[in-house]
């Protein structure tokens, strides 16, 4: 009996915690599709809403997707014209005054849902978010096609975006960073300090390898037992001697990554542990560059 009890009382919190995960859920939608709909542009209202007769196609769609007859009041009474209170005439701001009306509804509609969410009024928030959400799409289009017809109002035509932009000076970074590997590897050589039974070593080696091989650098394995991998074609097989060197370094974290300058007799450890084809571009180029940051402001 005991368990039984304690297995309702677990559903029961289980059941309750779903409760409370919905209303959160449903709640952070609400909030954001008011907050869409509070800061639409007049220009939104002042096309759907407020035109010459409700015959027309875009009518015809919303006032069957919104199923709600306080919300299509509103909108078909400003939408007919057949606005008694002559607000159109004396109204200097009819489509936002157009615009609150419509929030209001939309608001009563979703208040309603939340108070009573019974199967009608849960298919009436629902379809209303539609519509809400079709509005903005029917706008958004309408600039589209605006831009295309006048490019002269478009940003984009003389001003790259801020992705855009990014992408460039990335592509120039990236092409100083390659430059940089290249320079290093006329007078450095690449040494890979691992342990083949490092599952980071061995995963990391083909990668390596192969960046070695592509930016022209001596590339050699410094195994530290007597097993190598086969991704790497040239190991120096003294594992003893290898580990003694990698300490006179300063390198024990493994795999590591070092440079050295045989004819300066200088070595420097670039990375320890997995990292990638590109975050290897990146330490090389702040390598080469004594971890300046001028140039990167100057792209």
């Amino acid at each position: 009996m005991m368990i039984i009890k304690n297995a309702q009382k677990m559903g029961k919190t289980k059941n309750r915690q779903l409760t409370y995960h919905l209303i959160a859920y449903v709640m952070g939608l609400l909030i954001a599709l008011t907050i869409c709909i509070v800061i639409s542009k007049p220009a939104v209202a002042k096309e759907v809403i407020i035109q010459e007769g409700h015959n027309n196609q875009g009518w015809q769609f919303y006032s069957e997707i919104i199923p709600d007859p306080a919300l299509k009041a509103v909108i078909e009474k400003v939408h007919s014209g057949n606005d008694k209170s002559n607000r159109k005439k004396t109204d200097p701001y009819p489509y936002t005054t157009a615009m609150e009306d419509l929030r209001k509804s939309f608001a009563e509609i979703q208040n309603r849902y939340l108070l009573n969410p019974t199967q009608d009024n849960t298919i009436a928030w629902q379809k209303s978010i539609i519509a809400v959400e079709k509005m903005g799409q029917r706008a958004a289009l309408a600039r589209v096609k605006m831009l295309l017809t006048h490019p002269e109002l478009s940003y984009r035509a003389s001003n790259p975006t801020e992705s855009n932009a990014r992408q460039i000076a990335n592509i120039r970074h990236l092409d100083k960073q390659k430059q940089m590997a290249r320079e290093i590897a006329k007078t450095h050589a690449m040494l890979f300090f691992y342990d083949a039974a490092d599952q980071n070593a061995e995963s990391l080696a083909p990668s390596i390898a192969e960046f070695a091989t592509d930016y022209g650098f001596t590339f050699r394995g410094m195994p530290l037992t007597n097993q190598t991998l086969s991704a790497i074609k040239d190991n120096s097989n003294h594992p003893a001697s290898n580990l003694n060197l990698a300490h006179k370094l300063g390198v024990t974290v493994f795999p590591a990554i070092v440079l050295v300058n045989p004819v300066a007799g200088t070595a420097q450890p670039v990375a320890y542990g997995y990292i990638s084809t590109n975050e290897l571009l990146e330490m090389l180029y702040m390598i080469g560059t004594n971890y300046s940051t001028e140039d990167v402001f100057n792209d």
